[in-house]
């Protein structure tokens, strides 16, 4: 009789020990989590471009009366001719004092330019002089060279941050020619005014690109 209520409770405890070992073995698997998704990054290159600001703008070989980087609507004065009689805009414009002898550049021909040809005009000279100019219209371009190596941006919006400037400024990006000699083309409509910007010939800017997406680690 007690061999046999031995025999139960050994049974008992048996069977309470591999239940307790089931459930370990078990209930970890049960309450893991599964690993996230492991996102990807978005790497971004910075590349700094060299250009020439383009604008639709006129230069008058006048005596200028207007101060400098004054918005004047249609009609306003701004100058005087050799014979000293007024001069009116026929346009909403800015009037600047002075003009650099790029002026004959038109964005409508912009498209194009080549490598080789933006090289010469990066090179040339900036030249002071007094005759003054009304820019017009509400838009201006940038067309910068990059070399072909650099990943083409997407057409599109985009921010330029120029050099000797703190902020950048929206941008869009109205092309992106095909490779030439190592270098590529690029045109930007830019919408930012003040005299800052609407004085910008010469110069380069930086543009942030994005890179293939890898694997964060």
């Amino acid at each position: 009789m007690r061999a046999s209520r031995f025999f139960s409770a050994l049974s008992s405890v048996l069977f309470l020990a591999l239940c307790a070992y089931a459930g370990a073995y078990v209930y970890p698997k049960a309450t893991q989590k599964a690993a996230p998704d492991v996102p990807r990054a978005e790497v971004t290159q910075t590349v700094t471009l060299r250009g020439v600001a383009v604008r639709y703008e006129r230069v008058f070989d006048c005596a200028g009366t207007a101060e400098n980087a004054q918005r004047l609507s249609a009609g306003s004065p701004f100058g005087l001719d050799e014979n000293g009689d007024e001069l009116y805009s026929d346009a909403s414009a800015v009037y600047f004092s002075e003009s650099d002898g790029f002026e004959y550049l038109s964005p409508d021909k912009l498209d194009e330019l080549n490598p080789d040809e933006l090289e010469e005009l990066l090179s040339m000279p900036v030249k002071e002089a007094s005759s003054p100019r009304l820019v017009t219209g509400f838009a201006w371009y940038f067309i910068a060279l990059v070399p072909d190596t650099v990943p083409v941006p997407e057409t599109g919006r985009c921010r330029l941050l120029f050099d000797g400037f703190q902020n950048e400024t929206d941008a869009y990006l109205v092309s992106a020619s095909a490779a030439d000699n190592g270098r590529r083309v690029l045109l930007f409509r830019l919408t930012a005014g003040g005299e800052a910007y609407l004085s910008l010939r010469q110069t380069s800017a930086n543009i942030d690109i994005k890179l293939q997406p890898t694997e964060r680690r």
